[in-house]
């Protein structure tokens, strides 16, 4: 008997068996009813099924995990492009002795616009301070030292000096171990 015989002996057994157990009032129903080549062919196409399902079950593995692949690497590469600070900045403290006012410290470094916009009206403060971030004091007051630059080109590197902090101790400048920005504002043109 060819497969499409099999199939059609099977489905008189179970319409007989499905029709008749309703007039019984139950429902019964074996294996060993089904000739033995649907059942073979039943139980291959089962495995072929699972096979199937696994196969399938790992190709959508495959694309979904592509998928977020591609996505957590653009996520990545947006992350790296908005965590980027709108400016780079080198410094380091200078002092000078002058015989008739004592020590004096500045700060002198370079500052790099990294946007794509022109800075005007630049506005750079540093604060010395100690070795717990703290600002030092001179005659009561902390010295702010503006930075000497007013505009920035987008993408441009320029050098800055602040002006002299002042001594009236020698011993005020046993407390600056650093600086920090206390202020750093600009106004910005688009190109």
């Amino acid at each position: 008997m060819g497969m499409e015989g099999t199939v059609k002996a099977a489905g008189k057994m179970i319409r007989k068996n499905l029709f008749s157990s309703f007039h019984k009032g139950k429902f019964t129903y074996t294996c060993k009813e089904v000739p033995r080549s649907a059942r073979k062919r039943v139980k291959k196409s089962f495995f072929h099924t699972i096979s199937g399902k696994i196969l399938s079950v790992g190709l959508i593995a495959c694309v979904v995990s592509s998928t977020l692949i591609g996505i957590d690497y653009k996520l990545s590469k947006q992350t790296e492009n908005e965590i980027q600070e709108p400016y780079t900045m080198s410094a380091q403290i200078e002092e000078k002795y002058i015989e008739s006012s004592g020590t004096s410290m500045r700060v002198r470094g370079t500052l790099t616009n990294n946007t794509e916009e022109d800075w005007t009206d630049i506005d750079l403060i540093f604060q010395l301070v100690d070795s717990e971030q703290e600002p030092v004091e001179v005659a009561g007051m902390v010295p702010d030292l503006r930075a000497d630059l007013s505009e920035l080109s987008a993408g441009e590197t320029k050098e800055f000096v602040t002006a002299w902090f002042p001594a009236v101790l020698e011993s005020d400048f046993d407390k600056v171990k650093g600086y920090h920005i206390e202020k750093f504002e600009y106004s910005s043109e688009e190109k």
